[in-house]
């Protein structure tokens, strides 16, 4: 087991971020007169989709309860790479298709036929949790992703699971790395440099994290700055692994030549507080006649948040968590997440337009799935499902 229990002026800033960010997101008015205080737009011109869906099928294996919790940039939607989609469709769905659409749908259609309800005596039933997750990027080098699959069933209360992977894929050499050809074996447990490796984890991992020597290095992946470690934490906490980041300038011998090429500058850490920044924007599109399953840009009454702007304010401080590698490497920026609001003034669809990194986009789409409902927009006095537009701006100032 390796622990470290020394002062750690990057962890204690990180310890300080939700009480500061609450005392200074109050003091600050969001208007959109504070648009010119935005810094940053996205380094990466890919949308991001999002598939959060639960499905219930019957088929020859029982009943299966399938999860799912995908993200990927939709270029990939029309993207020629098979080897990255082959890749993804043979970890995540078990089957060999080129595309992700219709490895989904296969995998779908493999489970049996799409039910409403619950039978009454189900039976033996099956529970399947996909995931798939964007970690960092760096525009036209690379993508690094997070995904994982777990699987259990009603006859055992034990839990199979592919634990989550991290890889990166190359965006140019269309190739994919983990971590046997990312870093290099002498670096493995056992060999002559491990010691070298433990040393550089102590180094830059924070002050109450335990991790088992054996577990080091774990899963890894490129960010921008350096390499991503996620190591299994000895007290299960924070999603039971731990992301540690290697600085660039420590890695250079460590990993392969063909992954070092891939690496962009280094960022540079800094103490920071954080403030969020909001404001509404919607599209104006002339749109006739009433349809009440049509998505409207242009309605005679908007949608309003029930609290006002001063209740998503409101709603932001209380819930908002600073994703762990951005507060790490202090990344800031403005996430514009585009999302319907339902008839019943219920959220969905979200789609980031603007990610900035994945880890900001995915807290963008999860605090606005998890607001509560709108008072829905209407027209000719019927309510409609309307398309919005709310731009957030993560903004990180020195303490």
């Amino acid at each position: 087991m390796i622990s470290a229990h020394t002062s750690n002026p990057k962890h204690s800033t990180n310890m300080r971020y939700s009480f500061i960010f609450l005392a200074m997101l109050f003091l600050l008015p969001i208007s959109a007169k504070d648009k010119k205080q935005i810094e940053g737009n996205s380094p990466y011109d890919y949308k991001f989709s999002y598939i959060k869906e639960q499905h219930l099928l019957s088929g020859d294996s029982g009943l299966t309860i399938v999860t799912l919790n995908l993200e990927w940039p939709e270029v990939l939607n029309h993207y020629t790479s098979e080897n990255l989609q082959l890749f993804l469709c043979q970890h995540l769905f078990s089957n060999n298709e080129t595309s992700l659409g219709k490895g989904l749908s296969a995998f779908l259609n493999s489970r049996g036929k799409e039910i409403s309800r619950m039978p009454d005596n189900p039976g033996k039933i099956n529970y399947i949790s996909i995931d798939l997750e964007g970690i960092a990027w760096e525009k036209d080098r690379y993508i690094s992703y997070k995904y994982s699959v777990y699987k259990r069933n009603s006859d055992s209360l034990s839990l199979s699971q592919n634990d989550f992977h991290l890889f990166t894929h190359d965006i140019a050499m269309d190739k994919i790395y983990m971590t046997p050809n990312l870093i290099k074996h002498s670096y493995n447990p056992g060999s002559a440099y491990h010691e070298i490796l433990l040393t550089m984890v102590l180094t830059n991992m924070g002050p109450d994290d335990e991790f088992l020597i054996d577990e080091i290095p774990g899963e890894s992946c490129l960010v921008p700055g350096g390499m991503a470690l996620a190591l299994k934490d000895v007290n299960e906490m924070d999603d039971h692994y731990k992301i540690v980041v290697i600085p660039r300038h420590q890695i250079k011998g460590m990993v392969y030549q063909d992954a070092w090429k891939m690496l962009g500058r280094k960022i540079e850490k800094r103490k920071l507080s954080t403030v969020v920044e909001m404001d509404a924007v919607y599209d104006s599109d002339p749109v006739t006649g009433i349809d009440t399953t049509h998505v409207y840009k242009v309605v005679d009454t908007k949608p309003e948040y029930m609290e006002g702007m001063e209740g998503i304010i409101e709603y932001m401080s209380k819930n908002v968590k600073y994703p762990q590698y951005e507060s790490i490497l202090g990344v800031q920026g403005k996430v514009v997440v585009q999302f319907v609001v339902e008839r019943d003034g219920s959220v969905s669809h979200p789609v980031v337009l603007e990610p900035v990194t994945p880890g900001l986009a995915q807290e963008a789409v999860r605090l606005v799935l998890a607001m509560p409902k709108w008072k829905p927009a209407t027209k000719n006095g019927v309510p409609v499902r309307t398309l919005c537009h709310l731009p957030i701006s993560f903004r990180q100032q020195p303490n």
